[in-house]
């Protein structure tokens, strides 16, 4: 059903901190990135943040045309001719040779780095058959998301899936509507991180908005409508909207997955819709819900002017993609029983599947969430640390002064010993996951001798991010009744040898770090190639795409000093959670 050409697979990820666009091929393997940071502004009040919808879309438009010009100048002859920049925000552009190396040089003002030439000239490409991209899809961030007017624009920025204003619209829900009815219908506990407190917050709160918001998109869905235009694709070009309402009162020009749906508050687990109870108690309109579709469905098609900004042919198919950590299990392969995938980047996410929602009780009753699988016909618990990654850049900042980097931090912690001197750290700098998730937890370093030094310090954040990663995994186990047997690492977390090698022993059990350097990314495109028919169904997909990383195993020799530790530091957090019950 593919013309001669290569088929390739475009994937594009719009996480918490870095936007990306990656093109793979149907083994798998990359064959262009570009990367730029997601821009966010002040929300307004304490640890307030928002996305602009505008800016997003530019920063998408940005890298997915860098990273369209690499794949066709990697399938080019070069001319003697010089191209311009690439217009839109400075990005980092990477292109994944046959070796798999990547190259870097030049730089730019704002400090991001251009590959194959500086800051945006290099030579331009003459004639030649330009690859296929068969099908887009787009993984992002959950629980956030844009409302929009009755013509697609944006009411109201996207508020961050962690900020802290829709706090009192969680309260509300929790005492109106209770958190066993929702916990049974929608697999979630009530928390202010999920959408519907924010499309609460946004009714109350934005004068007009009630009235004119037509729907209300998450961002993989708001980036989907941007690329199709909402039409359906019917006419193989996507060019233009369409009108009327699926299923009789959903806006037929949005469309949300399973996996992104089940993030929201409103969605029935058994019925895999949109639940109208919980939709009608809670006075949000069901009309703006877009229509909830597995993922890999089609959704529409690249219009005209996507693809004269994004550099993707007009027509190209685009397909529903799902939440970031959704995606990422699947492409490293974590839907084997007894494996967990752990997404480590500014939040740390595990994730187990599961092969219905017989389950729910028990994985609610153990703090995590249950959602509804970017694989057709399969369900996952998730849950994990809110500050991860962000405790790190936290302790860099307030301790390791402005000129710190990551690199600092780590051998930092080197410089300590397995135990770090008896100081103690609790992550919970934005409350506490599984099995009780607490949004007023807070955190602590303990124990503080006069022999504490700032190493100390650094190797106990390490050893304490792994041993809440501990109980996590120990609530899941419980939760799906069957044991742990390997951990999957992705994320920014993967690249630090000194962290994997701590979670390895304070767990006792060997990490796997996936091969695959952008999970989200090849999880979104692995979605569009079975949705084009490049794959069958998903076991075919990781048969051809998915590749065996290496494998981190326990120090046994440091058994006895981290069960050690880690009771003392189930002692300390307890002690903790105590006193933060009582303030």
């Amino acid at each position: 059903m593919f013309s001669n050409t290569k088929p390739y697979l475009l994937g594009i990820d719009v996480g918490t901190t870095h936007i990306k666009a990656v093109i793979f091929d149907a083994a798998g393997t990359e064959a262009a990135r570009c990367v730029a940071s997601t821009p966010s502004q002040p929300g307004g009040g304490p640890g307030q943040v928002v996305w602009d919808p505008g800016v997003i879309w530019q920063t998408v438009i940005s890298v997915t045309r860098g990273a369209m010009e690499m794949l066709q100048g990697k399938h080019a002859r070069p001319s003697r001719r010089s191209r311009s920049a690439l217009p839109g925000p400075e990005v980092a552009r990477e292109g994944i040779g046959a070796a798999g190396a990547t190259s870097q040089v030049g730089g730019t003002a704002a400090g991001a780095t251009v590959a194959g030439g500086q800051s945006g000239v290099g030579p331009e490409y003459a004639a030649s058959p330009v690859p296929e991209i068969v099908g887009v899809a787009v993984a992002s961030v959950g629980e956030s998301g844009v409302p929009l007017d009755r013509d697609g624009r944006p009411l109201y920025p996207i508020i961050a899936w962690f900020d802290p204003r829709t706090a009192p619209q969680a309260a509300w829900w929790t005492r109106e509507i209770g958190q066993e009815r929702t916990r049974a219908i929608t697999g979630l506990s009530v928390k202010s991180i999920y959408s519907a407190p924010k499309i609460l917050w946004l009714l109350e709160n934005v004068n007009g908005l009630r009235d004119a918001i037509d729907a209300w998109l998450p961002v993989s869905s708001f980036v989907t409508f941007k690329l199709t235009g909402g039409g359906g694709g019917s006419d193989g070009s996507g060019s233009s909207r369409s009108s009327g309402n699926r299923g009789g009162r959903r806006p037929a020009d949005y469309a949300v997955d399973f996996s992104q749906a089940s993030r929201t508050l409103l969605f029935d687990q058994a019925r895999l819709d949109w639940s109208d109870e919980l939709a009608a108690a809670s006075g949000i309109p069901a009309r703006i819900l877009p229509q909830a579709v597995p993922s890999g469905t089609l959704v529409g098609h690249v219009t005209r002017e996507a693809a004269q900004a994004t550099g993707i042919p007009a027509g190209v198919p685009v397909f529903a993609g799902g939440h970031d950590h959704v995606c990422g299990a699947l492409a490293v392969g974590a839907t084997r029983p007894g494996a967990v995938l752990d997404s480590c980047g500014t939040a740390e996410s595990i994730l187990s599947s599961c092969l219905d929602a017989s389950v729910l009780q028990a994985v609610c009753r153990n703090g995590f969430s249950l959602g509804h699988h970017v694989v057709r016909g399969m369900h996952y618990a998730m849950g994990g640390l809110l500050a991860s990654g962000g405790a790190v850049e936290w302790f860099m900042r307030e301790f390791c002064g402005s000129s710190a980097s990551y690199e600092h931090v780590v051998g930092l912690a080197r410089n300590s010993k397995p135990g770090a001197g008896g100081v103690v750290f609790v992550p919970r700098l934005l409350g506490s996951g599984p099995p009780t998730r607490d949004e007023r937890a807070t955190g602590a370093f303990a124990r503080l001798r006069p022999s504490a030094t700032r190493a100390d310090f650094a190797r106990a954040v390490f050893e304490g991010l792994s041993f809440e990663l501990k109980v996590a995994i120990r609530a899941m186990e419980a939760a799906l009744g069957q044991p742990v047997s390997s951990v999957i690492a992705t994320g920014g977390g993967a690249r630090n040898e000194l962290w994997l090698s701590i979670k390895a022993s304070v767990l006792g059990l060997p990490v796997e770090v996936s091969h695959v350097t952008e999970a989200s990314a090849l999880g979104a495109a692995l979605l569009a190639g079975i949705g084009c028919g490049l794959y069958r169904d998903a076991g075919d997909a990781l048969a051809k795409a998915l590749r065996t990383g290496r494998r981190v195993l326990p120090d046994e020799s440091l058994r006895p000093t981290y069960e050690d530790s880690y009771a003392i530091y189930s002692a300390v957090a307890g002690a903790l959670r105590r006193v933060d019950a009582a303030d």
